[in-house]
């Protein structure tokens, strides 16, 4: 099986180059950038070339396309869906042409709504004005167009992940839980500055990529349909409070003299409507509970330790 990942020099994509790796598959590594793909032999991505694009997909059976904008990089419109919808498109086309078997598309459950509420499934319509939700739906609606019997594609609606990158310099420490961890273990001391007690799925970046493995060998088994729209998610819907009280509860597991100092700008937080964000294939492709969550939160603390 040959594994072809773009935007491998990102957060998600440098995990699941490194897992697949692991797990003995032949991984090609795609990306505009070498700076955090020290170790690994990679293969510059041009994406306005479909010459390069066909050249770096061919004689390869699945490909994963990580390469995309989150919400903080999300700040024009324009360029917004150039890396989450128009590149995406220009790769899969290649793919296509390419004889690529399976395509798994990277998008994100902010395509859902802005602000992530209630009960949330792939029954649910999308609703969003956010350019990053935008910018990724208009993705899923041009490979869907475009899909066809002889390469599959998957769309992955992926909740928060958490988890350690590649190397320290990858950009991934303004998530939440990233971003809490490092900050404690540099200064002692981490503060929230949200003003709401927010709600938001997450799951370890490592149960993420044990997912991916799955929807890979189920596509190289004959008979095991994958739908086209998957919501991958945990059974963590969280909160703030939440959050704080389990990385306080792993710090003193790790270091029981060490106290993990985590204050609220705001001493009262706004209530806000509880999030339930799932999946109706969970119990089918049994991704619903994350095995990986605790340790994955102290593999993230041992690696800001080591590493700042």
């Amino acid at each position: 099986m040959r594994i072809l990942i773009t935007g491998a020099s990102g957060f998600l994509g440098g995990r699941l180059a490194e897992y697949l790796i692991k797990k003995k598959l032949k991984v090609r590594i795609a990306s505009r950038s070498k700076k955090t793909l020290k170790k690994y032999k990679f293969e510059k991505i041009y994406w306005n070339s479909n010459k390069n694009l066909e050249k770096i997909c061919n004689n390869i059976d699945v490909v994963i396309n990580c390469a995309g904008n989150d919400t903080h990089k999300c700040k024009t419109k324009s360029k917004s869906f150039l890396v989450n919808s128009k590149n995406p498109t220009k790769l899969f086309k290649a793919a296509q042409n390419a004889g690529v078997g399976f395509f798994i598309f990277m998008s994100s459950a902010h395509v859902y709504k802005n602000n992530l509420i209630g009960n949330i499934n792939e029954n649910n319509k999308p609703k969003t004005n956010h350019i990053h939700g935008l910018s990724k739906l208009d993705g899923e609606k041009n490979l869907i167009k475009l899909q066809n019997k002889n390469t599959k594609l998957l769309i992955l609606r992926s909740s928060n992940l958490f988890g350690y990158p590649i190397n320290k310099d990858v950009k991934c420490w303004h998530l939440l839980i990233n971003s809490l961890i490092k900050d404690l273990v540099m200064y002692d001391k981490a503060t929230i500055l949200s003003n709401k007690n927010i709600y938001r799925n997450y799951s370890s970046i490592d149960s993420f990529c044990d997912f991916i493995f799955l929807m890979i060998k189920k596509h190289i088994s004959k008979g095991k349909k994958i739908p086209t729209i998957i919501n991958y998610c945990s059974e963590n819907n969280l909160n703030l409070i939440d959050i704080v009280s389990i990385i306080k509860k792993r710090f003193r597991n790790l270091e029981k003299s060490k106290k993990a100092n985590i204050s609220f700008k705001n001493a009262i937080l706004q209530k806000t409507k509880k999030l339930i964000y799932k999946s109706i294939y969970s119990k089918k492709f049994k991704f619903n509970y994350d095995k990986n969550f605790t340790k994955e939160l102290d593999n993230l603390i041992l690696y800001c330790k080591s590493n700042f």
